[in-house]
């Protein structure tokens, strides 16, 4: 986008901004009482909306903030998912060391015991 374009362009959404500043109180009341399908059905009807102009950019806003919560939570429980798998996957390290200790433990067992049959054997 040539500078032109891109200064036009931050000139309509500061305006756009200040614009939705003068929403009234019902009016943004109104809009966020709205579902998520219900702004997405606003959204897709564009100039057939019943919302035009600053309520409509006020709509999009809203709308754009519903899904960027939703896109927070679900990465918020993806890192969740990614913290409970690495702690069961230390908690599992942990439980196979313990294992190999005792299966080290149960070599020298059996190596004493196979020691002491010797013994036995050459002692009678």
């Amino acid at each position: 986008m040539s500078q032109w374009k891109s200064d036009r362009w931050d000139s309509y959404i500061n305006v756009s901004e200040r614009r939705m500043a003068t929403l009234s109180p019902e009016a943004k009341a109104k809009i966020d009482s709205l579902s998520r399908a219900e702004l997405q059905n606003e959204v897709n009807l564009g100039n057939q909306s019943r919302f035009q102009r600053e309520k409509f950019a006020y709509l999009k806003s809203r709308l754009d903030q519903i899904e960027q919560e939703e896109l927070d939570s679900q990465k918020e429980t993806e890192n969740a998912h990614s913290q409970t798998k690495i702690q069961l996957a230390a908690d599992a390290n942990a439980i196979s060391r313990t294992a190999n200790r005792l299966s080290v433990l149960a070599v020298i067992v059996s190596l004493v015991s196979l020691l002491i049959a010797v013994v036995a054997l050459y002692s009678e």
